[in-house]
C-alpha cells in the first residue's frame, strides 16, 4: 500500500475523533443541564425548597458514560485500522507511528474536555443516599393529603390527546414497580430511585406534547390547565406508595389497573 492512502487513513481517523469529540462535549453538557432543568421547571416547584435529590450521588458516573464509550471507541477504532492495514513495509511503520501519536492526541483532546465538562457539572449539587431517604420519608410522604387516586386524561383540540394513553399506561406499569418494591423489602432510597425516574419519565411526557396552551387535563370530572398536571402525579405516586403500603398483594388499585388477583393467604 502506498504512502497516500496510509496519509488518508490517519486523516480520517484524526478528524472522526476530533467531530465526534466535540459532539460528544456538547451532546453531553446538553443532556445534562436538560435533563437537570426541565426536571426542576416541572416538578421542583411542586416542592417548597429546591431541595429534590435529582443528581445522586452513587450515579454520578452515569454522567460520563459517553466519555468512557468514546475512549472505547478510539481505542478499537486505532486496533482495527492498525491491524486490517498491517504490512511489513515502510511506510506501514511510519502510519503505525503517526497512528500512535493521532490516538494519544484524541486522548489528550477528551481528557480536556472530560475536565471542562466535570468542572460544570462540579457546580451541580450530587445527594447522599441518606439525604434522597429524608427527603423521600419526611418530605414526599408527607406531602400529599389526597385520599384516593387521582383520575385524570389529557385532551387536546376538543378529544383525547394521542399523548394521553402512554400516561395512563405509564401509571399502571409505576404501580407494578411499587408492588414489587414492597414484596421485596425495598429501601426507602431504593424506592425514592423509583419515584425519581417517574418524575424523569413524565417529564418527558409533558415536554414532548406540542402547543400546550391548547392541552386540557380532566382531572376529576374538572378541567384544569397543563400546569396542575405534576401536583396530580406527584400525588397519584405518593397515594400508590400508601395503599400498597397497607397491603402488598390486594388493594383497591388492583382493580384500579385491572391487575389479577393475587390468591389470598387468609384461611
Amino acid at each position: 500500500m502506498n504512502s497516500e492512502v496510509y496519509w488518508w487513513l490517519i486523516g480520517i481517523f484524526v478528524f472522526s475523533a476530533a467531530v465526534g469529540h466535540l459532539l460528544i462535549y456538547k451532546i453531553s453538557y446538553w443532556f445534562f443541564s436538560i435533563k437537570v432543568d426541565n426536571l426542576i421547571e416541572t416538578f421542583g416547584k411542586e416542592f417548597e425548597s429546591d431541595t429534590l435529590p435529582i443528581l445522586l450521588k452513587d450515579e454520578r458516573y452515569r454522567i460520563y458514560l459517553f466519555y468512557y464509550e468514546a475512549v472505547f471507541l478510539d481505542i478499537v477504532v486505532f486496533i482495527m485500522f492498525t491491524a486490517i492495514f498491517y504490512s511489513e513495509d515502510y511506510y506501514y511503520k511510519t502510519y503505525f507511528l503517526m497512528m500512535i501519536i493521532s490516538l494519544v492526541l484524541a486522548l489528550l483532546v477528551l481528557s480536556y474536555d472530560w475536565y471542562n465538562f466535570s468542572r460544570k457539572v462540579n457546580k451541580e449539587k450530587f445527594f447522599t443516599p441518606q439525604e434522597a431517604t429524608n427527603f423521600f420519608d419526611n418530605v414526599l410522604l408527607k406531602k400529599s393529603k389526597v385520599e384516593k387516586y387521582q383520575q385524570f386524561r389529557i385532551r387536546q383540540n376538543d378529544k383525547i390527546s394521542v399523548h394521553n394513553h402512554p400516561m395512563q399506561f405509564n401509571q399502571k406499569r409505576y404501580y407494578k414497580k411499587i408492588k414489587k418494591s414492597y414484596q421485596q423489602n425495598f429501601s426507602s432510597y431504593q424506592q425514592y430511585k423509583i419515584f425519581l425516574r417517574y418524575i424523569k419519565d413524565y417529564e418527558l411526557f409533558i415536554n414532548r406534547i406540542p402547543w400546550k396552551w391548547k392541552v386540557v387535563v380532566l382531572h376529576d370530572g374538572i378541567e384544569k390547565t397543563i400546569d396542575a398536571l405534576p401536583k396530580i402525579l406527584i400525588d397519584n405516586f405518593v397515594y400508590m406508595l400508601l395503599t400498597t403500603k397497607q397491603n402488598p398483594n390486594n388493594n383497591e388499585l388492583d382493580e384500579q389497573f385491572k391487575l389479577k388477583q393475587q390468591p389470598s393467604n387468609a384461611g
